[in-house]
C-alpha cells in the first residue's frame, strides 16, 4: 500500500475507478459491442450472401449468352439448310418446267407432223382421184372424138383384160 501512496494512488478511488470501468464495459458490452457484433455479423452474411447471388446471376448469365450462341447458331444451320432445301426445289421444278415444256413441245411437234401427214395423204387421195376423172373425161373425149365405135370397144375391152391381169 505505500507504493500507492507513493505515487499518489488511492486504493478506494482506484477500486472504484476499476467497478466504474467494469459497469461502463459490462453496459458497453451488452449495449453496444453486441449489438454492433450482431450488425456487422448479419451484414456479413448479406454481403456473402450478395456476392453468391451475384455470382449465381452471372454464372446464369453466361448460361444464357451460351444458349443465346447455341440458339443462333442453330437458326443459321436451319436458314441455310431451308435455303439449300430451297435452291435444290428450285432446280428441280426449273428442271421439271423444262422437261414438260420439252415434252409439249414434242407433243405439238409430232401432233403437226401427224396432221401435215393427214392432210399430205388426204390431197392425195383427192389429186389421185381428180387426175382420174381428168384422165378418164380426156380418154372419153379421145376417144368419142377420133375413134370410131368398134375400135372403143377393142380399147375398152384391152384395158380391162390388163386391168384384171395387174389386179
Amino acid at each position: 500500500m505505500e507504493l500507492f501512496q507513493a505515487f499518489g494512488i488511492q486504493p478506494l478511488v482506484l477500486l472504484a475507478q476499476a467497478v466504474n470501468a467494469g459497469i461502463l464495459f459490462f453496459i458497453l458490452q451488452r449495449l453496444l459491442y453486441k449489438p454492433i457484433g450482431r450488425i456487422l455479423d448479419e451484414r456479413r452474411l448479406r454481403i456473402a450472401e450478395s456476392l453468391r447471388r451475384a455470382e449465381e446471376i452471372d454464372t446464369r448469365f453466361k448460361m444464357m449468352r451460351e444458349e443465346e450462341a447455341r440458339i443462333l447458331t442453330q437458326a443459321r444451320e436451319e436458314a441455310s439448310r431451308i435455303v439449300h432445301a430451297t435452291q435444290e426445289d428450285m432446280t428441280a421444278l426449273r428442271k421439271e418446267t423444262l422437261m414438260q415444256a420439252r415434252n409439249q413441245t414434242e407433243k405439238m411437234l409430232m401432233d403437226a407432223r401427224a396432221q401435215i401427214d393427214q392432210e399430205r395423204v388426204h390431197l392425195l387421195s383427192v389429186v389421185k382421184e381428180d387426175s382420174m376423172k381428168l384422165v378418164t373425161q380426156l380418154t372419153s373425149l379421145i376417144l368419142a372424138k377420133y375413134l370410131t365405135r368398134k375400135d372403143q370397144d377393142r380399147v375398152l375391152s384391152g384395158a380391162v383384160k390388163e386391168l384384171k391381169a395387174e389386179a
